[in-house]
């Protein structure tokens, strides 16, 4: 129960920034899903040159990109894929900055409350320990408080990138993924 106290805390005190973190990782995930399967339709036909001998998926795609009125041919494809992954840049980039706002939002809520509870404190408190030492501790525990958060937020991100990563092998052969794997 611990362990999940934290990300309760975040997502309590911080709901907004929670929430666009997590649509902006999904979003950019699934871009870089999209990205991958035109990859994908770069390889096939790039091996079989023509629409006929295609795969199921680049059939499907490419019936995708013709229904929104982009004509199938090679240039475009590569242009789709280029495209989909400066897209998925801008929203990573969006995400780590949602990301380094929540940790500075969520280390300023905590230095707040610390100080506050520093002012409250009887001067004992002070006098008895070293306030040099006291300082440099808790601003290295602060700081420890805030990389955690962004590492979390990161690994976050990498399960969603490697369930990606593993959704579209399984879409195109359960078989030959389960025994590559």
């Amino acid at each position: 129960m611990k362990r999940l106290s934290f990300p309760k805390y975040i997502f309590s005190k911080f709901k907004s920034l929670a929430i666009i973190n997590t649509l902006l990782v999904l979003a950019a995930s699934f871009i870089e899903g999209i990205s991958i399967l035109s990859l994908v339709v770069l390889a096939d036909l790039f091996i079989t040159r023509n629409l006929d001998n295609v795969t199921k998926i680049t059939k499907v795609f490419i019936k995708i990109i013709k229904s929104i009125g982009i004509p199938s041919t090679f240039g475009w494809i590569i242009g789709i894929f280029f495209v989909l992954n400066v897209i998925k840049i801008i929203f990573q980039i969006f995400a780590q900055y949602t990301i380094y706002k929540t940790k500075y939002a969520l280390l300023r809520d905590m230095m707040i409350g610390a100080f506050t509870d520093f002012f409250d404190a009887r001067w004992y408190f002070f006098s008895k320990n070293e306030q040099g030492k006291l300082m440099n501790s808790f601003m290295r525990e602060i700081t420890v408080f805030g990389d955690a958060f962004a590492m979390m937020a990161r690994y976050f991100s990498s399960i969603i990138q490697v369930i990606l990563y593993l959704a579209i092998p399984f879409y195109l052969s359960w078989q030959v993924t389960a025994i590559s794997l």
